[in-house]
């Protein structure tokens, strides 16, 4: 239910093609708040590192690892990466300390 009242509109300007995050987040958090805007669908790979395109591609692929790692997402860079239920929640408080 969190996810549904999270003002995720908030940080996400979407531009069709393209989600820009904004706020003062971390890569890692960036990514986090981006796929909880697509939750519960994912994304490739390719769409993070476009959507986070004023980072540095190499830290975005480095924080994605991170986060897969943490087993904060799930996915692979053939499929495309989701949100754990962990993940998920993870985001939710991102996104709420955020708005705050």
């Amino acid at each position: 239910m969190d996810q549904i009242q999270s003002p995720v509109g908030a940080l996400v300007e979407d531009f069709g093609g393209k989600r820009m995050v904004h706020g003062n987040l971390s890569a890692k958090e960036e990514i986090l708040v981006l796929l909880q805007s697509h939750y519960p669908s994912g994304i490739t790979l390719k769409t993070i590192v476009d959507c986070l395109d004023r980072r540095n591609t190499d830290a975005v692929k480095k924080a994605v690892r991170e986060l897969w790692r943490a087993k904060l997402i799930e996915g692979s860079t053939a499929t495309q990466y989701r949100l754990t239920a962990t993940g998920l929640r993870k985001a939710v408080a991102v996104i709420k300390e955020a708005t705050v």
